[in-house]
Parts: structure tokens; sequence; C-alpha cells
């Protein structure tokens, strides 16, 4: 035991008076500096870990240096389960560079990741700065990746002011929109292509694109269940324009209006002109029983006192009937065609009378 006291004394006694200069143990393996011409005071653990087959903890000019030997691992905390400790009061961290902006800076040859708020800046920020024609790329690897934020809209833009998308607390998704509160469930580019959800005076409506007459681009607007189709103004609306396909309207029931919205209870109403090559009406009836020979056939001297009366011809709509309920395309032509054999009729009736006429006068002529 004094042996061990004695030999402790020689020790603190020796340091103390080697202390200026160095006290070398094992060789070049572990050493202790003083004041040196180049480094100034600094404290050596180990050899340089580049140049010698050591690892080493160098403190110099205020630094520390902790290196493991060349093409082996630096450990922090390998055999602890407690926690570590990076600058907690201020500084930057920085990983294969000596100038760090933020306080986690790492460089590559492929860029630059920097992550928290760069100098007096308030915003915190993750920083991705591929160059040599490397991508930027936030990868999730394994499993689902998520990003959200606590109670605040998530948004994704092409710089600090400008959000290309952004997703509200709400569910409310902006795409290009000129704000970081969208109006809908999906709202894209301004008045472009927009979805919007629930509105005071539209009620629940979908709308993509502008309205046609009011902004340089088509639309389609589903509002309080109605569906509105809108070419810009002065353009035109396709149906299976690239297509050999049919085109089926309403085949549930339900009436197509053309240039109207008062389309009585017509399935077709069409307020102006139809332009056609060919029109095909498929009748109930046609007329031919005008023929059939026990069809009573007006007297000439009942149609003129009928005509007299009524200002029309027999089972013919008046003016005003027409003027307030139009005319059936079908039934019409039906009655036309009967009027017609009706006057045929009158003409074989009249022919066979003038023939027999022409024969009592030839006779009279003879005698």
């Amino acid at each position: 035991m004094k042996k061990i006291i004695f030999t402790l004394i020689s020790l603190i006694i020796v340091t103390g008076f080697y202390a200026q200069d160095e006290i070398s143990i094992i060789n070049n393996k572990y050493h202790l500096y003083g004041p040196n011409s180049s480094w100034g005071q600094y404290l050596q653990v180990g050899g340089n870990g580049r140049l010698t087959t050591n690892a080493s903890v160098v403190a110099t000019n205020g630094n520390l240096h902790l290196d493991s030997k060349n093409g082996f691992s630096l450990y922090l905390n390998h055999y602890s389960l407690g926690n570590t400790y990076l600058n907690p009061q201020g500084g930057y961290v920085g990983i294969r560079t000596t100038n760090p902006t933020e306080p986690l800076h790492v460089s590559d040859v492929s860029g630059e990741f920097t992550f928290g708020r760069p100098g007096s800046e308030m915003n915190h920020r993750l920083t991705i700065d591929g160059n040599g024609g490397y991508e930027n790329q936030l990868y999730f690897r394994r499993q689902i990746g998520r990003i959200f934020t606590a109670g605040k809209p998530l948004i994704l833009g092409t710089s600090a002011v400008v959000s290309n998308l952004v997703v509200t607390t709400s569910g409310n998704i902006g795409i290009g929109t000129s704000n970081t509160d969208p109006n809908a469930g999906l709202h894209m580019f301004e008045n472009r292509y927009t979805l919007y959800g629930p509105n005071t005076s539209w009620g629940e409506y979908l709308q993509v694109g502008g309205n046609g007459r009011v902004t340089s681009h088509a639309s389609v607007v589903a509002t309080n269940g109605n569906l509105h189709l809108d070419a810009k103004d002065g353009r035109s609306i396709y149906f299976n324009h690239y297509s050999l396909g049919n085109t089926y309207l309403n085949t549930q029931g339900g009436q197509v209006g053309i240039g109207t919205t008062a389309m009585g209870t017509h399935k077709l109403a069409v307020e102006g002109s139809i332009g056609a090559r060919e029109i095909k009406v498929e009748a109930n009836g046609w007329s031919d029983f005008v023929f059939d020979k026990n069809y009573k056939l007006r007297t000439l001297e009942e149609l003129e006192k009928y005509i007299k009366e009524k200002g029309h011809l027999p089972e013919i709509p008046s003016e005003a009937e027409v003027t307030e309920h139009g005319i059936n395309l079908g039934d019409m032509n039906a009655k036309l065609l009967q009027k017609i054999e009706e006057l045929t009729l009158y003409l074989i009736t009249m022919n066979k009378k003038l023939e027999k006429a022409e024969k009592r006068i030839k006779e009279l002529e003879n005698n």
C-alpha cells in the first residue's frame, strides 16, 4: 500500500514538473501536450487517425476533434441508451462541410441538404439543393409516407410566396390558387379548374373551368342538381366528336329544349327553325279511310255551309287554335291528305256529271 501511495505522489510531482512540455505514454499512442508554436495549447489522446494506427481525441485552440482511425467509425452512445445532445445552446452542425449555414447542413457531391432556421429568418425549413444534374427527392421507403402539420395548413410551392398546393385543416385542397384558403373541396388554378363544395347561394356544386360567357375558358358546372356544359362564348360543344358511337339523351324520360326552357309537354322543344335533309314521322294512322265505300262524304252544299260558319275546313284546326297550340306534324299531314282524298272524290263525282252533261248535249245536237 505504501508503494502505491509513493508511486502516485511521485507521478503527481513529475507531472507538475514537466507539465509545460510533454508526458509521453507508450510511445506515440497516448500523449498530453502543452503549448506548441503552431497549435497553441492542446490535448491529444491517441494518434492522428489519418496518419497513425490509432484513433485520437484532440483539443486545440478551443476546438475539439474526435477522429477514428482511417477507414474505421466514430460511435456516440454506442453502448448506452442515453440521449445525445448536440449544440443545445446554439450553433450549427455540418456534415462533410466546415461552413454550415443552418442548424443541420449536409454537403455531398450531389448537392446540399439543410434543416432549421437560417440566419435571422423566422421560418423553419428543410432545403434540398441538388446540383450536377441530380434530382431533389423526398423518398419514403418500405412503409407509408406521411406529411402532416399540427393544426395548420400544409403548403407546397415553387417559392416562399407561391402556394401551388394547399391542404387546409378542414380538408380543402387548392392547386394553383392565389391564396392559402381554398373555398372548395378541390379548388384548382383560380377560375380555370375548380371543384366547389357547399355555397350559400348555389348549394353544393361542381365547377370545372370558368363561366364560358365571362372568362376565356369553357366550364362544366353542377349546381343544385343541374348540370351546365358551357363552351367559351362563340365556341362550340361537341358530343361524340371523334367517336362513331351513339349519343343518348334522356333515355329514362325528361325533355330536351334547344334555345328555350319553355318546353311544355314536348320531348323536344326548339326555339327557331330546324334544318334537315330528311324528316321521318311515324304516324299512328293514315287517311285512306276516305276511300272506304262506307265513308260519308259531305256534299258540296254542306261543305260550303260549314266554311261560311267556321271559316276553315272541317277536321282542320283554326288559325286561333294553331297560334295557341301549334300543330302535330304527323296528324296535320294525315288531315291534309284526308282533304286531298276528299277533293279527289269531289273531282271524280264532278267528272262523272260533266261526262253525262256532255253526252246529253251531243244527243240534243244530233236531234
